[in-house]
């Protein structure tokens, strides 16, 4: 996506009130996120940018088997997805290393990549667990961009008069910047 475009697209995404992420597919890279976003998955948005994969995260990251309650149906997701990653480009680098990593640190991932299944989701429903704001059930939706189909959005919300939605409110009004680039991200970017 050329600079300008991007640049804006940040703006757009954190100025909306539901948690959003955006992401550069096959390997589930996290370029952005709002200010919600980054308070429900601290974990990831304190990552270098360069590190920002919610496949590498889910699979690989302790933490993530507390905060996903379905966490083997996210992480069996996320291998569905890479698989058919891995098949729309099987040239490509990045999504080569990843299962490559996947498959050496995941106790779970060789089994399940073997599955040969495959699956793309625009919509559903996940099921977390926040430290302070405590069990919160979302629905998303994912818009793929026209102009770069390797980009999509993520949009998390809850239904309208639930328990959840009350409790992303509470996590909205402690509200902070989104996580920032570090030194490491302006060095690794460079």
């Amino acid at each position: 996506m050329a600079p300008d475009r991007s640049a804006r697209g940040q703006r757009r995404l954190r100025a909306r009130k539901a948690p959003s992420k955006s992401h550069r597919w096959p390997i589930c890279a996290v370029i952005g996120g709002n200010t919600l976003w980054a308070l429900l998955f601290p974990d990831v948005a304190e990552l270098p940018r360069r590190e920002r994969s919610m496949a590498r995260w889910t699979l690989l990251d302790p933490r993530a088997r507390l905060v996903w309650c379905d966490w083997e149906r996210v992480a069996r997701d996320s291998v569905h997805g890479l698989r058919r990653a891995a098949a729309a480009q099987p040239r490509n680098q990045r999504i080569a290393n990843l299962i490559g990593e996947l498959m050496m640190r995941s106790p779970e991932f060789p089994a399940w990549w073997s599955e040969h299944r495959v699956q793309e989701r625009s919509t559903g429903l996940k099921r977390l667990h926040h430290p302070v704001a405590g069990d919160l059930e979302l629905q998303y939706e994912i818009f793929t961009s026209v102009a770069d189909p390797g980009q999509s959005l993520v949009v998390y919300c809850a239904p309208s008069g639930s328990p959840s939605q009350e409790r992303l409110r509470l996590l909205a009004s402690w509200g902070r910047e989104p996580a920032t680039a570090t030194t490491r991200d302006t060095a690794a970017e460079s």
